[in-house]
């Protein structure tokens, strides 16, 4: 394939022509000028067409605008010494020489010979950048909080170290002294000093860690549920947070438009309350150290009692990147063997949208999937029909809140079925337990004798543990309810303590 212009229509000229009409509209527009590339097989079940346009949402989120772009479809991935075979090398060389761009951008991670190779082919005047490193520059630009800037320097040194090269050719060598020989090269001067940098930046990352961990275990002494928002980047999982709970986060149609997450409290029609929390966006070739560095912002998925699963059913790869996030999720443990593949990519119908089974381990949360978007794509009746014919699928609009209603249903149902049965006899200084009890469980009866308050409840693990110390067989909760004239499960709800 040719060199194309932005739009994506072959040039008839070839690619010095194309080139030339596309740097036309990059000096209209002031802007930096960049030529992208890539090799197939694309990751992910993404055409390289498709893999390209997300590479291109890339570079302009970074303040790029691209002007050309270079496929070659090759048989057992990119050429390991040069990423493109050496005709499509000397095109891309042709067509950044007549465009007057400085930049190419390769789709996918640069190794540092292929770096080196294409530098030298390329000439020092134009610019490299691959996948990985545009989007580290995207994070850097968007971190707002120390702890997002922390997780984008020390990704962006693993990043560099193995790519560190001479500097100053007058420094090859420090001077040693009369009895020390030749000294240190520059070069590993350098890179002594990144490690440093490397090993700093994972110590105040632990201390994020260790500080992310006590207030998780602060939220889990309230007892009050995690649900954990999860999906690609601009899947919509802010607006989603917004509508749900009122929150009023930056909500933008840009990719890694927000990298913070942002808990808020949503108190579902029932009453009770649980905690909505918006994660990290995920893409497709998300570079290990990124996955790495974010593990501890990650972690709201893997501590999560549900994970909603945020999928842009508007999109035409919404198959693959509803696997790419899967993948990710069981990177990090947030999945466990049922909820990774389900019937991701629509049963293999080509453009069918994504849905994942939910799992039901005791080691992972459980899942729904959320199809958003619904009112943008092509045939918002036939997702719907889909939808409907699918597991733990829902539909909705978080712009005009359509099937929010099923959603906020649904959600306080699995939130029901992650609840643990209990049964205690509380002394009347542990009443503060009960009230949490009512406040983030179901209490099927509760009275007063005087021993105590008598409690019968499905409440949050974190909750169960803390009354397991006043624990009583259920039959003996229901009888002395009965007695102090409690009419157990007076709300209607499924009679659970019969069977225990």
């Amino acid at each position: 394939m040719g060199v194309t212009t932005k739009g994506g229509r072959p040039s008839a000229a070839g690619g010095r022509a194309a080139a030339a009409r596309a740097m036309a509209l990059a000096t209209a527009a002031g802007a930096d000028r960049a030529a992208a590339a890539a090799a197939g097989p694309p990751a992910l079940e993404l055409s390289p067409e498709e893999s390209l346009d997300e590479l291109e949402a890339l570079a302009a989120t970074a303040g790029l605008e691209v002007i050309g772009r270079l496929t070659q479809a090759v048989e057992g991935g990119p050429n390991p010494r040069t990423y493109l075979n050496t005709g499509k090398l000397e095109e891309l060389g042709a067509a950044l020489e007549a465009a007057g761009a400085d930049t190419a951008i390769f789709d996918d991670e640069l190794s540092p010979g292929q770096a080196r190779t294409l530098e030298r082919a390329l000439g020092s005047k134009v610019r490299l950048c691959d996948r990985t490193a545009l989007i580290l520059d995207i994070f850097a630009q968007r971190a707002a909080s120390a702890e997002g800037q922390l997780q984008v320097a020390l990704a962006a040194a693993e990043y560099q170290l193995p790519r560190l090269t001479r500097l100053w050719t007058h420094l090859e060598r420090q001077s040693g002294g009369r009895t020390k020989g030749m000294g240190e090269k520059q070069l590993e001067v350098d890179k002594r000093l990144l490690r440093a940098r490397m090993s700093g930046l994972k110590s105040d990352l632990e201390d994020v860690r260790r500080q992310r961990a006590g207030r998780a275990a602060r939220r889990a002494a309230a007892g009050l549920p995690t649900v954990a928002l999860v999906g690609y980047t601009s899947a919509g999982k802010s607006s989603l947070l917004n509508a749900l709970t009122g929150a009023g986060v930056l909500a933008d149609d840009r990719l890694f438009a927000t990298l913070d997450p942002a808990t808020r409290r949503m108190t579902l029609p029932a009453g009770k309350e649980v905690l909505v929390c918006d994660t990290v966006g995920f893409i497709q070739k998300l570079p290990t150290s990124l996955v790495a560095a974010f593990r501890a912002t990650l972690e709201a998925a893997v501590d999560a009692d549900l994970l909603l699963h945020v999928v842009d059913v508007s999109h035409p790869a919404a198959a693959a990147q509803s696997a790419a996030v899967a993948a990710v999720l069981a990177e990090v443990g947030a999945l466990g063997s049922g909820g990774g593949d389900g019937e991701e990519g629509g049963g293999g119908d080509e453009g069918a949208p994504p849905t994942t089974t939910t799992t039901t381990t005791t080691t992972t949360p459980l899942l729904l999937t959320v199809w958003n978007k619904v009112d943008a794509a092509p045939d918002p009746g036939a997702v719907r029909a889909v939808a409907a014919a699918r597991r733990d699928t829902f539909p909705v609009s978080a712009l005009t809140g359509e099937g929010l209603d099923a959603l906020v249903a649904a959600l306080e149902c699995a939130v029901g079925a992650a609840l643990l049965p209990v049964a205690a006899r509380l002394p009347f200084s542990a009443g503060d337990l009960a009230a949490e009890a009512r406040r983030s469980g179901v209490v099927a009866g509760e009275g007063f004798t005087p021993d105590g308050i008598l409690l019968l409840a499905r409440v949050p693990p974190s909750l169960a543990a803390r009354l397991a110390p006043h624990a009583m067989p259920v039959p003996a909760a229901v009888a002395a309810l009965a007695e102090a004239g409690v009419e157990v499960g007076s709300s209607g709800e499924e009679a659970w303590w019969v069977e225990n």
